[in-house]
Order: structure tokens, then sequence, then C-alpha cells
């Protein structure tokens, strides 16, 4: 397992002078060193440690604590497993300029997904009120909490699924349970059809993000992730009639 904690610059220092479209070619290049599936059983059993616990939570139905109890799973496995944070590093203008593009191309597509999509598996209403009675949102805490997920969430899954999984499990492996993970927890949020979409919407957004990380570093693919993100929730609290 490679350990490079929050590191941005570890996969990045190749010296040569960037070019915009070389960037973006670069994410589609096969530079992994386990792609496949590589996982032991430890591993295996640590892969399924935040899905467990995102299934035990929907169950619990105790607002933050039962829906954030996988959260706990995403931060703890790696350390047991002797993964360290480290301070990133500067990051390179070229890392920094493929995860803001990317990140918000992949907002906007999100964005976009759920304007034409979720509509017509789910009522909005409906989700706001399962998110106002079981949270108890105002539209001021709504934007509260949508600015935590954009960030801490959105570091905490890179940590594991790329940071962690990525090597020690295989990008096959990391993926599926990056997208099994939020079909589990937008199941109990939202309902089985925006967590079918979720779930598969993410596989594309998580193989992008594994690319940068093996690219550009940890700390450039959590910079993408929280871009799209933010982006993301900008259009779910408009669809959802948090903001106007």
């Amino acid at each position: 397992m490679r350990n490079d904690g929050c590191s941005s610059a570890g996969d990045a220092a190749d010296g040569h002078t960037w070019d915009f479209h070389e960037g973006f070619e670069s994410l589609f290049e096969d530079t992994s060193h386990g792609g496949g599936m590589k996982a032991s059983i430890p591993i295996l059993l640590a892969a399924f440690v935040p899905l467990l616990l995102a299934a035990a939570g929907t169950m619990i139905e105790h607002g933050w604590l039962g829906h954030g109890l996988y959260k706990l799973g995403l931060l703890f496995v790696p350390l047991l497993f002797g993964m360290r944070f480290a301070f990133p590093q500067r990051m390179k203008k070229e890392s920094a300029t493929v995860a803001l593009s990317t990140g918000l191309l992949l907002g906007l597509a999100a964005w976009l997904l759920i304007e034409l999509i979720l509509p017509r598996v789910a009522d909005p209403r409906t989700i706001r009120a399962a998110f106002d009675a079981r949270y108890h949102y105002t539209p001021s805490s709504a934007i509260a909490a949508a600015c935590l997920i954009a960030t801490a969430n959105a570091v905490l899954e890179e940590w594991f699924y790329r940071g962690f999984l990525d090597d020690a499990g295989g990008k096959i492996l990391s993926l599926f349970c990056f997208s099994l993970q939020h079909f589990i927890v937008f199941r109990g949020l939202a309902g089985t059809g925006p967590a079918f979409i979720a779930a598969l919407a993410v596989v594309p957004a998580g193989w992008i993000w594994s690319r940068i990380r093996t690219r550009h570093g940890l700390a450039a693919a959590s910079l993408s992730h929280i871009v799209t993100d933010a982006v993301l929730l900008v259009g779910g609290l408009r669809l959802l009639g948090y903001v106007s």
C-alpha cells in the first residue's frame, strides 16, 4: 500500500512543463500499479466496515448519529492499517487546474442529472419532508450541512477510497464499495430510485478521482471531490427548495 496520506505531490513530480490538454489526457493513461482486485481477507473485511456501519445507521434512524456512523469507518480503518495523515505540500499548478476543472465539470454534470432525472423517480417534496423530519432542517441549517458534506465528507471519502482502498484492495474493489456506500446511504435518506441514481453516478466520478490521485496526489483528488460536491449541493438545495 502506498502511504501518501494527504500529500498532493507524491504522484505528480514528473518535472515537465504542463500542457492543459496533456493534463487531461493523463487522466486516461493507465499509470496505476494495482488496478485489479488484489485484496486479502483482512482488507476485504476492512473495505466493508463503512458499508456495514452505513447499513446499521439507516436502521438506527437517529439523525446525524445514525446516518453519519459510517464516517467513523472511513476515518479510522486506514489508521488501523498504518496509514497516517500528512500535511499537504503546496499543490502544483497543473494539479490544481486538473482538480478544479474536473470538479466543476463533474459537479455541473451531476447538477444536470438531478434536475432532469431525480424528479422522474422521486418527488422532491417527499425527499425534503423526509430530511426535515429526520434532521429538523431549516434553510440555514441545510446550507450548513451542505457545506460540511462538501468539505469534511469529501475528504473522508478520498482518504478511505482513493488514499487507502485503491492501493490496499485494488481500484475495482474500491470503486465497487464507493458506489455501494452511496446506494446504502441514499436509500436510507431518499428511497431506492434516488439511491440507484447516486450509485451509478459516482462510478465515473470515482474512476476520475482515482486517476487524479494516481497522477497528481490525494490532495488534488480531494479538491476535485470538494468542488464537485459543492456544485452538486447547490443544485440539490435549489431542487429541494432550501434556496431559491
